[in-house]
């Protein structure tokens, strides 16, 4: 795999909004986008190749992405792993995400 100068790196992480069509009025407001309408807030992580690593579509467009990072089963699993010496790996994330060891963002 290319790093272009990352060393460690294996993935991207970033999300995105996925529009929907209006949900029930008694759990709209979970849905509510930013930039108006309704949508999912989808985390991807994808590789050099853009193969697809892991993928998160269970938060409505008014999760933030550090929100959604925060409570991914693959941070309880890269945490675990950096808990267990495994440190040779890294992701790269924009600044909606948390720095973390494994987790590079900008300064």
């Amino acid at each position: 795999m290319k790093s272009f100068g990352f060393q460690g790196v294996i993935g991207a992480i970033d999300c995105t909004h996925i529009k929907i069509k209006t949900p029930n009025s008694d759990i709209e407001h979970v849905y509510v986008c930013r930039k108006g309408g309704y949508s999912l807030n989808v985390q991807v992580v994808c590789d050099y190749n853009l193969k697809i690593l892991d993928c998160n579509a269970r938060f409505g467009g008014t999760a933030h992405d550090a929100s959604i990072g925060i409570a991914s089963a693959l941070r309880v699993l890269l945490i675990r792993n950096y808990e267990n010496g495994d440190r040779n790996f890294r992701l790269i994330g924009d600044s909606g995400y948390l720095l973390l060891p494994f987790l590079m963002t900008p300064a």
